[in-house]
């Protein structure tokens, strides 16, 4: 029932369980608490379940423990479950062979990923990979997909990608779909962070086809969320605005407020690059208006960053700032943190913004927000041509269009044009020539020969 999506259904099954007052009643009640995201409910159930198991370290013991610590990565609290799962690693040591095979749920490498761990998070699923059965399909591909995502945190993506590809193949070969869409999630974040956009559009489609087949709805709502993105992202307009229709058509009757306003702020995006301004505005403002509903900081964030970008956009210098005041940045998202800063970079009153585009620059380069990296150029030639330094400009200039052709390089011939006229690539391709025409020929540079 959980697991198909069938929550209403599923919350009478505990109270069906009260009759048969044990530990394994409580880890199982804990286990449908923790499925439905329940986490306070969940982490109840699984300390009563503790306190029932008559001995301390067994199996039963580490097993819960380790649910416990999962509870705590989703609250937040991966330093919490660091501790834990490195205590009950060391109870496993205790445990025979054939027990100690059946500990599945430690996520230490997960969790030192988190904190920033990564060499450690790696060293500790490359050796429980050395050391695993061949025939433990299910936990190799665990491992493999926790691997993939700790070189993910680690700025390692060919590594990744390598991984989650094995970690794919297997979970398609043997059928396990919770798993092969965690992989498939995981390889597109490496795909995007490459910037390898038609294959990460390609696992999409492919994610999103499994899932109509045999996932819930709410899961394909998410799916076509990142889909629509990486339309938008190609300049793919029509297709974005398909699926962006079909999310929120998915998630209002679902009655899925959240989803409802990322959906809405994809459709602003949408209106600022194939529509209006004003259209823009508006549902920057319904988004605005949902997350107040929903008293969701993040998407609130978004709402009034997505505001001050377009009123810099239209030059509205003033709008812009008011606007950047309202955001309430809580260091969750690192690369919402750099758009920002390299938006508040833009519009600062100091009289040479270079060390903070030069700040923005390295932090770019250093864990590879390419799609940022061309856009602090930009800015910052901006900031040198008011400063009246054109030769720092061009330069500049030259590097921001460098990176757009080198993304474009690696696209389908058929997505290149889109991609390299949309939006502020466009106008960053426009703001180099007007630079460069009184020094190197403007007239045969737009003829393509600059």
């Amino acid at each position: 029932m959980v697991l198909s999506g069938n929550y209403k259904e599923a919350e009478a099954y505990p109270k069906k369980l009260e009759k048969y007052p044990s530990w394994e009643r409580d880890e199982t009640v804990g286990w449908f608490y923790y499925r439905m995201t329940r986490y306070q409910e969940a982490r109840a159930s699984y300390q009563e379940a503790l306190q029932k198991i008559p001995a301390a370290e067994n199996l039963q013991c580490i097993l819960i423990e380790n649910a416990l610590g999962n509870i705590e990565l989703h609250e937040g609290e991966a330093e919490a479950a660091v501790a834990r799962f490195r205590k009950t690693l060391g109870w496993e040591a205790k445990l025979c062979p054939e027990d100690r095979a059946k500990v599945n749920n430690n996520n230490l490498g997960l969790s030192l990923s988190l904190i920033g761990q990564h060499d450690e998070a790696i060293g500790f699923f490359t050796e429980k990979l050395a050391t695993l059965a061949p025939e433990k399909v299910a936990e190799r591909i665990s491992l493999l997909n926790g691997l993939g995502f700790s070189c993910i945190r680690a700025s390692r993506y060919e590594e990744t990608i390598l991984y989650l590809k094995q970690a794919v193949h297997l979970a398609e070969d043997s059928g396990a779909l919770n798993a092969l869409f965690s992989a498939m999630g995981n390889l597109l974040t490496a795909l995007l962070k490459e910037n390898r956009y038609a294959e990460g559009l390609s696992i999409l489609q492919k994610v999103v086809s499994y899932q109509r087949r045999f996932g819930n709805r709410r899961d394909v709502a998410h799916n076509l969320l990142r889909q629509s993105t990486v339309y938008l992202m190609l300049g793919m307009g029509e297709f974005a605005r398909e699926c962006i229709d079909e999310g929120l058509n998915i998630s209002q009757e679902l009655s899925e407020g959240l989803l409802v306003g990322w959906f809405h702020l994809l459709r602003a995006y949408w209106e600022r690059d194939f529509g209006s301004f004003q259209g823009s505005e508006e549902f920057f403002i319904k988004v605005e208006g949902q997350a107040a509903k929903e008293e969701d900081d993040e998407l609130r964030s978004w709402a009034h960053y997505g505001l001050a970008e377009i009123a810099y956009d239209q030059g509205k210098i003033d709008k812009c700032r008011a606007h950047l005041e309202k955001v309430k940045y809580q260091g969750k998202d690192h690369e919402f943190g750099t758009r920002l800063r390299l938006l508040q970079a833009k519009v600062s009153t100091v009289p040479d913004p270079s060390p903070l585009y030069a700040e923005l620059e390295a932090e770019c380069l250093k864990i590879h927000y390419r799609e940022l990296l061309w856009e602090v150029y930009q800015g910052w030639a901006q900031s040198c041509l008011k400063r009246k330094k054109k030769d720092e400009a061009l330069g500049l200039f030259d590097k921001g269009w460098k990176i757009v052709q080198e993304i474009c390089a690696v696209l389908p011939e058929e997505y290149q044009g889109r991609y390299r006229n949309l939006g502020g690539r466009k106008k960053l391709y426009e703001q180099r020539e007007a630079a460069r025409s009184p020094n190197k020929g403007g007239f045969f540079a737009k003829l393509g020969f600059g």
